[in-house]
């Protein structure tokens, strides 16, 4: 699907718009159908289509690997402290 110019056009104009949707089916999942999980599907999605007519290599190449590590250790934050506001102290080893 490299040398297809029918889908590397269409996957430029539709990536931007699938991550707009993911988005706006996170952000209005409290009103409506949908939340977290389905916003992760449809966003992932987008990146799957991307390297799929790209290919794989192009697809890493979207999001550097200093980004994937800042994320991780983000989101690694930001589990524990959720956990810790929740749960307290109910749940401390000492």
């Amino acid at each position: 699907m490299k040398q297809n110019p029918v889908f590397r056009v269409v996957a430029k104009i539709l990536f931007a718009p699938i991550i707009m949707f993911g988005l706006y089916v996170q952000f209005h999942g409290d009103y409506s159908p949908g939340g977290g999980f389905q916003a992760g599907v449809i966003i992932a999605a987008a990146f799957i289509l991307h390297a799929i007519v790209f290919g794989l290599q192009a697809g890493r190449e979207i999001v550097s690997a200093r980004v994937n590590l800042w994320m991780m250790v983000f989101w690694r934050f930001a589990l524990w402290w959720s956990w810790r506001c929740f749960y307290g102290e109910r749940w401390s080893l000492s």
